[in-house]
């Protein structure tokens, strides 16, 4: 069983194509929805992410865990600039500058997000978090 089996997330809505993925990911962050963003996860390899103080969050049952505790705190807005864009056949990547807003002010930063083509769409498999300073 893989990571993602066992979380019994839900399918992805409209995952067709990179971009639907991509866009539904995105908003599940921005709306602080942890099944929506668990529901985006790849099934057939281990998600990964790596955080803007370099912790590497594996595997997705410790995203759900650690986005559940950051979409707890509603004090934050994450405003994503798309910068740039590639599609191949089964993978896609997307960076993105983010202006994150919490009560001590705003913060840049960049976002790479890597999407991987599986059975019944697009899903999420890895992103890294550069601040900018």
């Amino acid at each position: 069983m893989n990571a993602v089996t066992h979380l019994h997330a839900p399918a992805a809505p409209k995952t067709r194509t990179f971009s639907a993925a991509l866009e539904e990911h995105i908003a599940a962050i921005s709306t602080h929805d942890v099944e929506r963003f668990v529901a985006t996860l790849a099934r057939e390899a281990e998600p990964r992410a790596i955080g803007p103080s370099d912790t590497m969050i594996e595997g997705a049952e410790a995203l759900r865990k650690t986005h559940a505790e950051w979409f707890a705190t509603a004090d934050w807005t994450f405003s994503p600039r798309e910068v740039w864009r590639h599609e191949g056949t089964d993978m896609g990547i997307a960076l993105f500058d983010v202006a994150y807003a919490e009560p001590d002010g705003e913060h840049r930063f960049l976002l790479s997000f890597v999407f991987v083509r599986e059975a019944g769409g697009w899903r999420f498999l890895y992103d890294q978090n550069t601040p900018i300073h």
